[in-house]
C-alpha cells in the first residue's frame, strides 16, 4: 500500500496592501468628486462616486454624497437608493436619516417619511433639532 503526502502550496499576494490600495482609490474618487462638485460638474463629480463606489460598494460616504448630488439634480429615486444604502452601512448617520427622510415625503412616500422622519428624531444632535422634527411630524399627521 502506498500512501501519497499532499502538499498545500501557498500562493503569496503581490507585495503591496491591496486593502490600502482600495482605500486610496476609494478616498481619489470622494475628493475628486468634491473637486468636481465644487467647480460647479455635478455629473462629473458623480462619476467620481460611482467609480469608488465600484471599488468598494459600502463606501458610507460616497453613498452618503452620490443620494445627495441626485436629490439636487431632482432624480428623487436614485437619490432615495443611495440614502438608503448609506443609512443602512450607518444608521446612527442623522444627516442621512435626515435628507431620507425628506426625500420619502418629496417623493410621496408618506408612511416611509414619517418613519424615517421618527428615527431622525431619534437621532437628533439638540433639543432644537428634535421640537422642529417634532413639529415636523405633527404636520405630517
Amino acid at each position: 500500500m502506498s500512501t501519497s503526502s499532499s502538499t498545500t502550496k501557498i500562493v503569496l499576494a503581490p507585495p503591496g496592501d491591496t486593502d490600502a490600495d482600495q482605500r486610496g482609490d476609494v478616498a481619489r474618487a470622494l475628493e475628486q468628486a468634491v473637486e468636481a462638485y465644487k467647480g460647479g460638474r455635478i455629473d462629473e463629480a458623480i462619476t467620481h462616486l460611482n467609480r469608488g463606489i465600484a471599488i468598494d460598494p459600502l463606501a458610507f460616504r460616497l453613498r452618503f454624497q452620490l443620494g445627495l448630488l441626485y436629490g439636487r439634480k431632482g432624480q428623487v429615486y436614485e437619490a432615495v437608493s443611495e440614502l438608503e444604502t448609506a443609512v443602512s452601512v450607518n444608521p446612527q448617520h442623522f444627516p442621512a436619516v435626515k435628507n431620507l427622510a425628506i426625500l420619502y415625503q418629496k417623493a410621496g412616500f408618506r408612511n416611509k417619511a414619517v418613519e424615517t422622519w421618527e428615527r431622525a428624531l431619534a437621532l437628533a444632535p439638540d433639543e432644537a433639532t428634535r421640537l422642529s422634527i417634532k413639529d415636523h411630524l405633527v404636520r405630517l399627521l
